[in-house]
């Protein structure tokens, strides 16, 4: 969480990142592990897809990484990983995991960006698409940072 004293408003984060330090993103992992085994416990009510924005696209990068190297662990029932205004970024410094440039995530991907993107420019988006990812799937739009609904 992040306080912002000027406007009194509270923003929820995933982690606040110093470089490659990625503070808040192993208690934000603890709390995905957790929810995971909570669904994938339940009758018949498994996770099977990821759907990230901005950071949260990031995070979701993170878990098809996680989910590639610890399948039984991170996500056992995954099909899916859609980052939406995703973007490539150096990975933590403590990733539990050992990841190379040739690492192939074989998760299917949906990447989708807008065109218009202040905050996320169209090349970040499709840097990430490229990370490794086995024949991701792209859907590009003429907008700016948002989901799109249509």
């Amino acid at each position: 969480e992040q306080h912002n004293n000027n406007s009194q408003s509270l923003y929820k984060t995933w982690w606040n990142r110093d470089g490659n330090d990625y503070q808040g993103l192993e208690e934000s992992l603890n709390l995905l592990l957790k929810l995971s085994a909570n669904y994938n416990n339940a009758d018949n009510n498994n996770i099977v897809g990821v759907l990230g924005f901005s950071q949260g696209a990031r995070l979701a990068h993170l878990v098809a990484l996680l989910h590639t190297d610890q399948p039984a662990t991170w996500f056992p029932n995954l099909k899916f990983v859609i980052l939406v205004a995703g973007y490539d970024a150096p990975l933590p410094d403590r990733f539990p995991i050992t990841t190379t440039e040739e690492t192939i995530i074989n998760t299917p991907s949906l990447h989708v960006w807008g065109l218009s993107d202040p905050l996320i420019a169209p090349d970040q988006s499709q840097a990430v698409m490229t990370r490794g990812y086995y024949r991701p799937q792209s859907y590009i739009h003429d907008g700016k940072h948002y989901v799109p609904t249509k």
